[in-house]
């Protein structure tokens, strides 16, 4: 998992689209998996047209963060969640 690499166009090979809302969270103080580095894959995940939305959380746990911060993630989630079923109504998808 280390040397996942989604860098030089892995993450949306040429000639594909993504057709479907993405929710990114990253946390403030990972030192495994850094902000910028979830920021980046939002950058060549925009360049690409993708509706993508990017949140970080404040936190003081590091890379243990994601399993202690249940209540920041499931807030963003819950909200992200409930704007892509009413813009899925609204649209009639």
């Amino acid at each position: 998992m280390d040397y996942f690499d989604v860098s030089d166009g892995k993450l949306i090979p040429d000639g594909r689209e993504i057709d479907t809302r993405i929710l990114v969270i990253s946390f403030q103080s990972d030192w495994l998996y850094p902000s910028y580095q979830s920021k980046e894959m939002v950058q060549q995940m925009r360049m690409r047209h993708a509706d993508v939305t990017y949140c970080e959380i404040t936190s003081t746990y590091g890379h243990d963060a994601f399993l202690l911060e249940v209540d920041a993630e499931y807030a963003l989630i819950k909200h992200f969640m409930e704007r892509v079923f009413r813009e899925n109504e609204e649209s009639g998808s």
